[in-house]
């Protein structure tokens, strides 16, 4: 018995869009989160560099806005 695997070279998606109609950005760096994290990071990495910081939702409404005070944090590295 001869069994064949067909593989689509097609893309798909789960929206249906058009690459040329979404917004290009161009950064030096990307920072994926707009937690607290990520915006430490985003201070960090701002001097001389665009910085583009990516979020699933408005900055204010990170998981780290609603830790109410459980975020723990290194004060004195190494």
């Amino acid at each position: 018995m001869k069994t064949e695997l067909s593989l689509s070279c097609s893309r798909r998606y789960l929206v249906r869009f058009h690459p040329k109609r979404i917004p290009h950005a161009f950064t030096d760096v990307l920072i994926i989160g707009g937690g607290i994290a990520g915006l430490r990071g985003a201070i960090a990495a701002e001097e001389g560099s665009d910085v583009l910081i990516v979020t699933k939702d408005r900055l204010q409404q990170s998981n780290s806005a609603y830790a109410q005070g459980g975020i723990a944090g290194v004060l004195d590295p190494l």
